[in-house]
């Protein structure tokens, strides 16, 4: 399910007829929320839930329910922690990144995308310089608050995941 849910999202997004989006975007969110909650159903994968998390992000964040995006991201980061997968938590933090910036949001982007590059930097050594535009389109004195927060980090990052 997970697979078609990615492929009516993909050809919705390639889509250049209009009218026919909105109807695979809403096939995709119906697959992407069966597979969901089926493997809810299982016990003892969180890579797994993770994955299938991400993909109802991206499908939420392709129709434009932001704060929708944000939740299951934020899901799935927490469940590529308990599967101990630096990789698959580094994307994650990429794409609550993404939907961060879209909110409006640059400090917490700029916060997502550093530890995307801590957790994964041969994949991820792209958002350095995203990371670099950000911090230079902020005000100073948001600048300032960025490298304090940087410094405590990981702890910003738990209360970006908390709440």
């Amino acid at each position: 399910l997970d697979e078609v849910g990615s492929l009516y999202r993909t050809r919705a997004l390639e889509e250049r007829e209009r009218s026919s989006k909105p109807t695979l975007l809403a096939k995709a969110l119906e697959c992407h929320q069966a597979a969901v909650a089926i493997q809810e159903t299982l016990q003892g994968d969180p890579s797994g839930m993770a994955n299938r998390y991400q993909e109802l992000g991206r499908t939420l964040l392709s129709l434009g329910d932001l704060k929708g995006a944000q939740s299951y991201f934020v899901r799935a980061i927490l469940c590529a922690r308990q599967a101990q997968k630096p990789r698959l938590e580094a994307w994650q933090f990429k794409r609550l990144g993404e939907t961060l910036e879209k909110l409006g949001r640059l400090e917490d982007t700029a916060l997502c995308y550093e530890k995307a590059v801590n957790l994964n930097s041969r994949e991820m050594h792209g958002l350095k310089k995203k990371i670099e535009t950000i911090a230079k389109a902020l005000p100073l004195e948001s600048r300032k608050r960025l490298a304090v927060l940087s410094r405590s980090f990981d702890d910003k990052i738990q209360i970006l995941l908390d709440g």
